[in-house]
Parts: structure tokens; sequence; C-alpha cells
């Protein structure tokens, strides 16, 4: 490892913080602000684009200043090296923090992304994409500010154009693989600020769960498995985490740009939907962040831990001789909690107020067996006459089945499963009625009911649009591994996955996976069929013989791969190509002479040029054409 410099331009360097492909990191103190920094070094000579790139960077986050965003300072060059002065955020990444930590509660997530939402909203408003939306690029202070960094890779200005496109002289992708929505697999893909909400949910799946949503061994692997949506089905998201967490995923990481989030103000409204206590997950992130710092085991909360101090010390108060004062102190101490114990277990009311309070017990019932919706939110209201009050709120996380106090009188709850809500009102006599008895109040739970699909199949030939008949040769793959034809009247429900394959003849066989929620109600599949080639075969005896197809020496193949087919100068032994379906012009040419001609090629027919030469040296042409099998 090279030597750690004692300074940098005027910033004195206390430790090396990391390295990268394309830069080195290292911790800095500002001379008259006594602040510690982070200098960035451009660790790359020679390519424009890399210098380019990283003054981008700067030049960007300079003007950025916002709560949620890491701040740039400074950048400035030293001998032939470039340098980004940045905030230190004292604390951990993101993925960092996944790695060391135990599972986050959900109400710390939501807080997490909401700051992310809240950054992204900033830049976006700006026109800047950020492009590399990941846990290793969202930083975690020891207060437990969250702020969203690296903005190496970052666009400026709307939507990709040509001169924004990566080419193989910069780098090969630009962004994160797992973190890619298609649109920036796809070469020419149109970049949104869709694109960094579709890399926000991947995240969001990510803390949720600690497992990546995609997978892939290698690059290509990786892609096809974006491109394709081939994921985990989200379903177990609704029954472990909630609806609302369902929906919000689910939107982020459509394929198709325009069915997300439209923008990340309705993202964050999405996320605001869940009760918030942003103070409160702060403080949490906060504690964790410190207990993982911490070298001397888990740091402890004041609150939580009064070790060998006594309780006057806590409190801060100070002991008086004979410890009178500590006496007294305890004393209302234990009364506090006496008090406190006898209130939350409703025995206050029931021994001095009976007959202005109720108990009663919320219970959440099952119609039908089977998976059914999980609780999303639960709301309390006081029915007094005009506008109902709220009084508690609870989600599937908080809730709790125990026995509530309140004063008699009636009541609202508003339940929310999913896709259905239900109010239901009710009585709560007060104890002296009920003596020994505690009112329950039932509430249902509706089904996960997969539904029966409308199926419209639409066949037709990739090249010509011609539409073909799917009669008999499509087949679906049942759940049990079986397949069956499936048509129009095939008996086909929700909430499965299924692998559809076409199979018609003269067509290379396509294959789909197809995953379906338990609410979609409809399945369209309209696929554009490749057609088997057609192969040409040339013999001849000629001196010399040139071929090219429609004036090119080299022409996109037939087979499925569509491997470039090459022509040009043609030895005596001829030559062998499979080619699409179509009419192609074919340009012979010899010594002094050259001759054009039309030729149809068909889906598996075999077309033979047999060319001799006659005894003026000019060609003479014999064709053979036969259907031959190309399918297998």
């Amino acid at each position: 490892m090279a030597k750690i410099p004692d300074q940098i331009g005027k910033y004195k360097i206390l430790s090396h913080l990391g390295s990268g492909g394309s830069s080195i990191v290292y911790l800095g103190m500002h001379p008259t602000l006594k602040r510690k920094v982070v200098l960035k070094k451009l660790n790359l000579r020679g390519k424009k684009s890399f210098y380019e790139s990283f003054l981008q960077e700067a030049a960007l986050m300079m003007d950025l200043n916002h709560d949620h965003i890491v701040k740039v300072y400074d950048h400035f060059k030293e001998g032939s090296r470039h340098y980004m002065v940045m905030e230190f955020v004292e604390g951990v990444s993101l993925d960092q923090f996944l790695e060391k930590a135990d599972s986050l509660n959900h109400d710390t997530i939501r807080y997490i992304l909401r700051c992310c939402c809240k950054a992204l909203i900033y830049i976006h408003e700006r026109k800047i994409i950020h492009r590399d939306i990941k846990p290793s690029n969202i930083f975690i202070s020891n207060k437990g500010d969250v702020k969203l960094g690296d903005f190496g890779i970052a666009m400026h200005g709307g939507p990709l154009d040509k001169d924004n496109e990566n080419t193989p002289e910069s780098y090969p992708l630009v962004g994160t693989p797992a973190y890619m929505a298609p649109e920036q697999f796809a070469g020419k893909g149109r970049i949104t600020p869709r694109t960094d909400l579709y890399a926000l949910g991947v995240t969001y799946f990510e803390l949720l769960t600690k497992q990546k949503l995609f997978y892939g061994e290698t690059l290509d692997e990786m892609r096809r498995a974006v491109l394709k949506g081939r994921h985990p089905s989200l379903l177990f998201l609704i029954r472990s985490y909630g609806f609302n967490s369902w929906r919000i995923i689910r939107r982020c990481i459509f394929r198709a740009p325009i069915l997300r989030f439209s923008s990340s103000k309705k993202m964050l409204r999405a996320l605001r939907s869940f009760r918030m206590n942003d103070e409160s997950a702060q403080e949490d992130l906060s504690f964790r962040i410190q207990s993982l710092s911490s070298k001397s085991g888990p740091v402890k909360r004041k609150s939580e831990s009064v070790g060998k101090k006594g309780f006057s010390q806590v409190l801060g108060v100070k002991e008086t001789t004979g410890g009178r004062l500590g006496g007294l102190v305890i004393v209302s101490v234990f009364i506090l909690l006496l008090g406190g114990s006898l209130l939350y277990s409703g025995r206050f009311y029931q021994w001095f107020l009976p007959d202005k309070y109720g108990r009663f017990l919320l219970e959440l019932t099952q119609d039908t067996p089977g998976d059914s919706f999980p609780l999303e939110t639960l709301e309390l209201y006081r029915d007094e006459g005009g506008s109902p009050r709220l009084l508690d709120q609870w989600n599937e996380f908080a809730f709790e089945k125990k026995p509530l106090v309140k004063r008699t009188g009636f009541y609202r709850l508003k339940v929310s499963w999913g896709n259905r809500v239900i109010w239901k009102s009710f009585y709560l006599p007060p104890m002296t009625e009920q003596q020994d008895e505690v009112l329950t109040v039932e509430l249902s739970a509706p089904p996960l009911l997969s539904q029966l699909l409308e199926i419209d199949l639409l066949l037709s030939d990739g090249l010509t649009g011609q539409l073909l008949d799917p009669d008999g040769h499509v087949f679906i793959q049942s759940p049990n591994g079986e397949f069956s034809p499936l048509s129009e009247e095939s008996m086909v429900v929700s909430g499965l996955e299924y692998l559809v394959k076409a199979d018609l003849p003269g067509y290379y066989e396509a294959e789909f996976d197809i995953v379906l929620e338990f609410y979609q109600n409809s399945l369209i599949l309209e696929a554009a069929l490749k057609p088997l080639p057609g192969q040409l075969i040339v013999h001849h005896n000629m001196d010399s013989l040139s071929l090219k197809i429609n004036n090119r020496k080299k022409i996109k193949g037939g087979n499925q791969s569509e491997d470039i087919e090459h022509f040009g100068s043609l030895n005596m032994e001829g030559g062998s190509w499979l080619l699409s379906p179509g009419i192609y012009e074919l340009t012979w040419a010899g010594s002094g002479w050259k001759e054009k001609q039309k030729l149809t090629i068909r889906s598996e027919e075999l077309v033979v040029f047999r060319i001799t030469q006659d005894e003026n040296d000019l060609p003479r042409f014999d064709i053979d054409r036969k259907q031959q099998s190309l399918g297998e």
C-alpha cells in the first residue's frame, strides 16, 4: 500500500478511508475550520472522459445544498491530480449497516426511505438523475441523519441523449447491475427520474428482507433477470410486511417506467401513508450506529442503565445526610410505577371508576381457511354525535391482542385490509354492567382469493406482422410441471407463476415466464415470433466468384441468435448461409462480368445455386429448391 501523504493542498491528512477503481479517499482536517473533511482523489490518468466525469460530479454537488445530500465544499488540482473536498459523515454507509446490524424496525426503514425521497425530490427538480441509488451510496451519521452521496455518474439536463450515452471506451454499463432499471441495461433506454425510483424500490426490498431482489452469477445473467423481471414473487411481502409495503415496492419496480410512481413526491406521499415518528426513528438509528462503532460493546442508553449509580444520581438529585431526600425520591418513584402499572392494566378504572369505563378486546378472525389479507391499519374513533374523534391507530406491526380500557359510550372502527375498508361501530358498556366479562369486537379478515383470468392471445410473424392462428400451438405449464394447451377459454387463475410456450410450425419456439399477482384478472399475450430461416447454398467451378447480398458483404443471419453471415469472395468449396425469410438482391461478380438477381427465401426452404462456367467463360446458373426441417 502506498504511503499516506501528510498534507494535500491546505488539508492535513489524518487517515486513508478507502480505495476504488477510479479514486482514493482520505480523511483530512480543514486548517481554519478545524473540521474533518473527506478528500477524494481521482486515481486514473490519460482519459479525458474520467476527468470530465470527476469535474462534473464536483460541479453538480457544489451547487447542491440539502439536509439529506452529502455536501461538497471544494475541488482543486495539485500537480497532475484532481481532488474533491466533501462533508465527512461520521457513521457508516447503509450497506455496512445492513451487514452488521440486526433487522431494522419498519418505522426506521421508512424514515430512511423518506429521507432519500426528499433528496431525490431536490435533485429531480434541478433536472439531475442520480443513476446509482443503492445502500452503499446512502450514508447514516452517528446522529441518525440520512444522506445521499456519490454523484459520480449522475446525469444533468433531462433524458439520456447521445452525448450522455456510455461507450465501450468509457464504461460498459452506467450504474450497479443489481439496482439498475431495465432502461439502463437497454443501450438506448430513456433515463428519467423514474430510473432512480426503481433503484429505491429495489433498496426498499433489501432493507426489509436483507436479501437482493435480483441475482445473477454473471453480468449477462443479471441483465436478463432485470430485463425479464425475474425475481422472487413479492406476495410474501403482503403477509410479512403489509399491503402498503408490497404496493410501494411493486409500483417502483415495474419494468415499464410509465407504470412506476410518476415522481419522487408521489412516492414520498405513499411512504407518508404509514404512521410516522421520524424523531423516534432517527434516535433508533443513532443508537444502533453508535452501538456498532463502540469498541467496548453496545452503547447503553442512560435511561436504560443505572449501573452503580443510585436513583438519586440518575434523577439528578443531590443526596442529603441520612439519605432522607433519596428515600423520598425512591418512594415517589415506587408510587409512580405502581400507579402506572394500575393504569396500564386497567385495574385503576375497575377499582375506582367502574361506572364510567369499560373494557373491550379487538379480535382478528378469518372466515375462510387459507391466506388472508394482513391488517394494514386500524383506527379507533369515539362517536360523539358530530365528527368522530380519532383516539388510537395501529398497523400490522403495532397491533397487540389485549384488552383496552376506554370511557363508556359509542365507538367506531375503521379497518383497512389491502383493497377492502370496513367501518364498524359498537357500544362499550361500563364495567359495572360487564362484571367480569370483556366485550369482544370481532374483525374478519378477507381472504386472498385467486381470480379467473380473461385471456387474449395475439401472435404475429415478427418480420411481416401477419397475424397467426394460436389454436393448439400455445401451451402453459401449471405449478405441477405439466404442459397443457392454452386458449382464451382456459381456466387460469391469478396469484401463481406460469411458463407459457408458443410452438408454431415454421417459427422458433418462444417461452414467457409470467408471474400473476392475486389481484390481476386479465392476461394479454402479444408475441411477435421469429420465423425459421431458409438456407442458401452455392456450388461453383468459376475461376473467381464473389457474392453480395443487398449490396453488402455481411448481413444479420436467420438463426435464433442472429449471428452475422459473411459473403464476398467465394472459394472453390462455395458457401452455405442461413437467411431469414424475405426477398433479397444477389449481386454476382467474376472476371469481366457482373449480374444481379432477385431471390425469395422461404422458411425451412433449401435453395441451391450451381454455377458453372461455359465456353465463353461466362456463368450459367441452375437453381434447385426443396423443403427441409430446420426446427430442430
